[in-house]
């Protein structure tokens, strides 16, 4: 996964035939250079099932949902101190 923009704060959100996707990233302190950078999916005929809406699949819906995320902070000793996970 990418690092986060250390300079500013960035916002995106989109809605396709696989999903739902929300992120953003942006500096946790700019004095020392830290990021930060988070995305959300979420399966988008999930989401129109919630809501009964049919295209013809029966039960056979993909349902899922995952997020990410990375904060990156430099230190005195390294260039690179990354804490990271993903969630499903």
């Amino acid at each position: 996964m990418k690092t986060g923009n250390n300079e500013h704060h960035e916002y995106m959100a989109q809605f396709g035939f696989n999903g739902l996707e929300v992120g953003a990233e942006g500096p946790v302190s700019r004095k020392n250079g830290s990021s930060y950078i988070f995305d959300y999916s979420y399966s988008s005929l999930a989401l129109f099932d919630k809501f009964n809406i049919q295209f013809g699949t029966g039960s056979a819906i993909p349902k899922y949902q995952d997020m990410s995320f990375k904060v990156n902070s430099p230190t005195q000793r390294s260039d690179k101190s990354v804490f990271s996970g993903w969630v499903v």
